[in-house]
This record gives structure tokens, sequence and C-alpha cells, in this order.
């Protein structure tokens, strides 16, 4: 049996919290998993963001998504989750946030290497990022538990937090043609985090710079 899921749960609120805007009624995408059971679907999807889960600082809020995981039981769907950290609150954007305990904003976001611009998703060489993915992911864990079925990790895109911000989503983050996001295919990857994290792969390596030079076929002053 071929294993068929379908969705999307919560998109329309993933965008309205990125932009904070109110969040929609879920009323309409819950009437119509019924009828996702009757055209033979086994699991519904629900996209989870940090954005609609921490509308302010330390106030967890996943009752919209415990709502679509009890609809999509009594429809007779599994619920799988797709947890979306890059999809973060404004409050964590803002420049001057930082956790608790640290002397350096929380905000690092992806650097392109092509512009030198950066992006609208946080940094994953960060460790602000690194420590706003443990609380989430916890926090979903404990507020969600037994309800998820699967959990969906992502795929090299900028769906999940194991992709770069190629332009896929554009939908979440577009402003509009007066405020364009800077997105595109490429590496993203310029941003201090990101470097000081290759500098210490590569020294890990290979030891120091002309050892690299030699591996790589490279003059070393180069």
């Amino acid at each position: 049996m071929v294993f068929v899921r379908t969705g999307n749960l919560n998109v329309s609120a993933l965008r309205a919290a990125w932009h904070g805007a109110a969040l929609p009624d879920p009323a309409d995408e819950l009437r119509a998993l019924a009828d996702w059971k009757a055209r033979g679907f086994r699991a519904v999807e629900d996209y989870v963001s940090w954005a609609v889960a921490e509308p302010r600082p330390g106030r967890w809020d996943f009752s919209r998504h415990r709502a679509a995981a009890d609809a999509a039981r009594a429809a007779g769907l599994d619920y799988w989750v797709f947890l979306w950290l890059h999809v973060s609150p404004p409050w964590f954007r803002a420049p001057d946030f930082r956790w608790e305990g640290d002397s350096t904003p929380a905000w690092v976001p992806m650097r392109c290497v092509e512009h030198g611009c950066h992006s609208a998703f946080p940094s994953l060489h960060a460790a602000g990022t690194a420590r706003a993915l443990r609380r989430f992911y916890r926090a979903a864990g404990e507020q969600l538990g037994d309800r998820v079925d699967g959990v969906v990790v992502g795929f090299p895109a900028d769906y999940g937090e194991v992709g770069y911000p190629s332009g896929v989503a554009d939908w979440v983050i577009q402003q509009g043609d007066d405020e364009p996001e800077h997105h595109h295919t490429g590496f993203w990857c310029d941003e201090a985090p990101a470097a000081a994290a290759f500098g210490a792969a590569m020294r890990a390596a290979h030891g120091d710079a002309a050892a690299l030079a030699a591996r790589w076929g490279l003059d070393v002053e180069a």
C-alpha cells in the first residue's frame, strides 16, 4: 500500500504570523479533512511554524495545532508535522533581541556569497539559531506529544531546516514588488558564524593553509 499524505494545514497562519498579521480562522481547512480522507489520503500534514507557536517570548501557543491533530484523528487521518523554525517571530528578528545570558544579538541571518546580501532566514551556524532550535523542537514535542504520527524534517530547499533560502518559499516572505526579499539558489554561508565554521573544518581536515593548498592544487599565497 502506498502511503499518501496531503495538506498543508496552517500555511495561511504561517504566512500571516511572518508578516505580523492576525491569524486566519482554521475552520475551513479542518472541514476539508473528511473530504481528503474520502479521496484516499491516509495522513494530513500541518505546517507548524515558530512564528505561530511563540508570538511573544516565552508564551507558547500550540492550540491551533492540537486542534488540527484532534480533527485529523476524528476524520481518520494520521497527523504529520512539518516544523518551520526558519519562519521566525518578528521579536526574534529584532536587532536588539538577545537570549538570556548572551551578550550578542540572537538574530544572525544567512548571507549569500555571490552578492553579500542577507536573507530573511536565520543562519544555521549561529549560536542564537541553535538555541532557538532546541527551544522550538522541545516545546513542539511537549505540546503536541502523542498526537504526532510523523515528523517531516525537510529537503534541500527553503522548505526545511536543512536547505538554503533558494526562493522556493518566496510566497512566505515576499512583501511585494516595492520590498523584495533577497533569495535565490546558490551558497548561503557568507555570514561570520558560517565562515568561522568553515575555517574550523578546514583546519581540522588539513592543519594549515599550505596543506590545504597542496590538497586543492592551489598556490598557498593565493
